[in-house]
């Protein structure tokens, strides 16, 4: 009988009887079953004889063991496991692996990383292949696939191929040859390959306070596992270094993300950043747990912290003398990698001029950093908020009184400009670069010392005048310092005030850099001094310096009485006369003098000066000249204060010059240089009339210059003029001089005088003055008539002067001259004549005495 594919015979009909079956051929991999079995069949029965075969089989239980390829071993690394692999069993019934499988089960590994083919290593399948109670894999084919690798490792992706054929009335399980060259035989079953998941580690580093990214810092890897692990073919024990990485300038640093066998690991800070504390507190533990894991360390949590360097400084601040200045604001400013400024704070000085920002001397958490809103640029604007106690803390975190207030850095120190720092005019300070290096430390700054700032100086005009003319003028103004800052930048400024007004007519500033404490600055302006006769330009100087970029004025010298700041601008007028009668009237003679009296105000007292006179033709305009050339006058004087007068003499031949008016023009000149002139001329108080006299004295009753004897003879003198001015009183006086003795002829005790005032309508004119006298007691005598011309009225007393503008007095004058005769018979004294010569002489007393007490003989004029 042959069996059919569903493993059933065919149906046979026999004759009753007793027959004995026996199976002659096993089916293709089964076993030939050798039991005899015997059948006894009655009429009608239908029996059925059953042979069961066994299949060929796996002579042994089908057992894989995984196993670490890098340490050759069946012990995993670090903190893998061989525990809870799965693989895929897939069961073919033919060795081709063709078709859909007969079975697929899902296996899971022991603690020991095995698979067998038994119940209790099944996941997930069919029922496992069971003989008696043998589970074995019947003759077929297999393939073996992981489908969750171990912990720690990679997942696989080989497949591990056998077949299990018959080898007489067994099978025999072989791996195909590709197969062979992946696994490791050994005497219980079979090594499966396991390649370790290799991760990595991610850390940052970050400043406590400010939470910013810190590079620099040096963090070490370490193993963390009981077990040996294998990095690059090296082993590593538990607590070995296994890389040593820095922090880059984003605060981070990472290892590759294939240096760490899964595994347990911890990370230590080994070398701070540059400006940092290393954090001994800092462990970061982590595992590596699965394939291209990079264990991230940058979170909160995790994350490496660092404290930077923090310190303190201390300065003494004192005056000159040594005495520490208390209540001063100083201004610390943090400087970047750059020089910019980053964070700044003020702090004062203490009653002992002392400022240090340790918390053992002021609490950094105490009103901390509250005078900052009182600074703006480098002026702090409120003396009564100074407060030495005041806590200073630089930094984003809290204020922590057991740390210095200053993170490690450069920084610098300003003084701070109050008010009563201002009237003192001293150098504002400031400190050289200051580095916080040292954690803990108190840098000691030098002294501070505070010095007055001392400024002086000398304004003048392009030539170097303080006497300057109205009108535009470049001028300079060289200010003088003392107490300056070598080196440190300052702006001179001036303003050019008008000293009548406050009023502000130029400002120039200059930026400069003293080489030493004490130098000098030029300014250079232009102002228009238009219109500004006996008016004043004061340079009033103001020193700035630089505090944190912003000006600051430290001092000021603007004293409006200082001469040598002063620019002054003098004023002249002028008052010309006659020297000696004081009007402005003269006799042309060839010894003319005139005197201009020159009132000037505004100039330097102490300086020279020199005041340059010309003599100008009113009618022509044109100067005047005399012994060929113009006519002039010079006085040099240095006045005592800024305002008074000077003379200046003008001697001249003005014999030829009358009836013209000359214009006296004057300059001023300081140094050479004209500040101040005053040419008018229309000016009656700068001009002069040039005037004339002459006289023709004759006896009135012949006319002649021989009169006759009598007891009362009339001389009539005829005064010619020339250069008077119309419409003013003039009064002509005259006295009879004998020519023998030039003496004065003198009747009855007193001087024969004779006076006439009028009133000219044209400048060149005659008037007549009348003289009575005796001439019996003259007789053979020359008599000369002397004149004088006096301005006003001298009958009146209103007069100009009581020195006369104009004389002609010449004994040798024939035309001023009468002769008396001799009588050949005298006539025999009754005594008529003599009473009548007495009335006579009085009458004429009574109308020309009074011109006697007037005259006065001037020599020369």
């Amino acid at each position: 009988l042959t069996a059919k594919a569903n493993g059933k015979t065919n149906e046979l009909e026999l004759e009753p009887g007793t027959y004995t079956v026996i199976e002659t051929q096993a089916g293709k991999g089964y076993i030939l079953n050798t039991e005899i079995k015997t059948v006894t069949l009655k009429k009608g029965d239908a029996k059925t004889v059953k042979f069961q075969n066994v299949p060929m089989k796996d002579p042994a239980m089908l057992l894989i063991r995984k196993w670490d390829t890098q340490t050759d071993s069946f012990v995993p690394q670090g903190t893998g496991t061989f525990e809870g692999a799965r693989s895929r069993i897939d069961y073919y019934d033919n060795t081709e692996w063709s078709g859909d499988p007969k079975a697929s089960w899902v296996f899971e590994t022991d603690e020991d990383g095995i698979i067998k083919y038994l119940p209790e290593y099944k996941v997930s399948g069919p029922d496992l292949y069971k003989w008696e109670d043998s589970y074995l894999l019947p003759l077929g084919s297999v393939k073996i696939t992981e489908v969750k690798a171990p912990a720690g490792y990679r997942m696989s992706t080989d497949v591990l191929c056998a077949t299990i054929t018959q080898s007489g009335n067994d099978g025999i399980f072989e791996w195909t040859t590709e197969t062979q060259g992946l696994i490791k035989a050994f005497a219980d079953g079979t090594g499966v390959p396991e390649e370790p998941a290799y991760g990595g580690v991610r850390f940052k580093k970050t400043d406590r306070e400010t939470g910013e990214p810190v590079s620099g810092a040096e963090i070490s890897v370490y193993s963390g596992n009981e077990t040996e692990i294998l990095i690059g073919g090296a082993p590593y024990a538990k607590d070995d270094l296994i890389v040593t990485l820095t922090t880059d300038g984003d605060g981070l640093c990472e290892t590759a993300a294939d240096l760490l066998p899964c595994g347990s690991y911890y990370a230590l800070e080994t070398k701070a950043s540059e400006r940092y504390l290393l954090n001994e507190n800092w462990r970061a533990d982590f595992d590596i747990t699965e394939e291209g894991q990079i264990a991230d360390l940058t979170l909160p949590e995790t994350v490496l912290e660092e404290q930077i360097v923090r310190g303190d400084f201390a300065m003494l601040k004192t005056d000159e003398d040594g005495i520490g200045k208390p209540n001063v604001p100083f201004l610390i400013v943090r400087l970047g990698e750059d020089g910019e400024e980053l964070e700044a704070h003020v702090i004062v000085s203490d009653e002992n001029g002392r400022i240090d920002t340790s918390a053992s001397v002021r609490p950094h958490t105490h009103l901390t950093n509250s005078l900052d809103r009182y600074v703006n640029g480098g002026i702090f604007t409120d003396d009564s908020k100074l407060d030495p106690a005041v806590g200073v803390w630089f930094g984003a975190c809290d204020p922590d009184d057991s740390l210095g207030a200053l993170p490690y850095g450069r920084y610098k120190v300003y003084e701070l400009q109050t008010q009563a720092l201002a009237q003192e005019q001293i150098d504002l300070l400031e400190s050289g670069t200051v580095e916080i290096r040292e954690p803990a430390v108190t840098v000691q700054l030098p002294v501070m010392i505070n010095r007055a700032v001392e400024l002086s100086s000398l304004a003048a005009d392009s030539d170097g005048h303080g006497a300057v003319p109205a009108g535009n003028l470049r001028v300079t103004d060289t200010v003088t310092y003392n107490n300056l800052t070598a080196g440190r930048l300052y702006t001179m400024e001036t303003r050019f005030v008008l000293g009548s007004t406050g009023e502000v007519l130029a400002t120039v500033s200059s930026d400069f850099t003293p080489e030493a404490a004490a130098g000098s600055v030029t300014l250079e302006a232009e102002i228009d001094l238009t219109g500004r006769e006996g008016d004043s330009a004061v340079a009033c100087d103001y020193v700035y310096e630089y505090v944190r970029g912003s000006k600051v004025l430290i001092a000021s010298h603007e004293d409006m009485q200082d001469e040598d700041q002063t620019l002054r601008v003098p004023r002249i007028r002028t008052l010309a006369t006659g020297v000696y009668a004081g009007t402005h009237e003269v006799q042309g003679m060839a010894h003319t003098l005139l005197k201009d009296t020159v009132s000037y105000t505004n100039l330097k007292p102490g300086k020279e000066y020199t005041l340059a006179g010309i003599l100008m033709d009113k009618a022509t305009g044109e100067p005047v000249i005399s012994d060929d050339g113009p006519v002039t006058g010079k006085t040099v004087f240095t006045p005592a204060e800024k305002d008074g007068t000077a003379e200046v003499i003008f001697d001249f031949d003005g014999t030829d010059l009358a009836g013209k008016t000359v214009v006296v023009f004057e300059r001023l000149l300081c140094e050479g240089t004209e500040v101040a002139a005053h040419a008018d001329l229309d000016d009656e108080g700068q001009s002069v009339r040039i005037i004339g006299i002459r006289t023709n004295a004759v006896d009135a009753g012949t006319g002649k210059h021989k009169t006759e004897l009598s007891h009362d003879v009339v001389f009539l003198d005829t005064v010619s003029y020339t250069g008077l001015t119309p419409g003013k009183n003039y009064t002509v006086c005259g006295t009879l001089m004998l020519k023998s003795s030039g003496k004065e002829v003198r009747q009855k005790g007193k001087p024969v005088t004779g006076m006439t005032q009028f009133i000219p309508e044209q400048p060149d004119g005659t008037v007549q003055v009348p003289f009575r006298v005796d001439t019996y007691l003259l007789q053979g005598a020359d008599i000369v008539v002397f004149e004088q011309l006096y301005a006003g009225s001298v009958a009146s007393g209103e007069m100009e002067s009581d020195v006369p503008v104009a004389v002609h007095e010449d004994l040798k004058d024939k035309g001023q001259t009468v002769r008396v005769p001799v009588e050949a018979n005298p006539p025999v004294d009754t005594g008529v004549a003599d009473r009548a010569g007495i009335i006579l002489s009085v009458m004429l007393a009574s109308g020309a005495g009074a011109a006697v007490i007037f005259r006065k003989r001037v020599k020369g004029e």
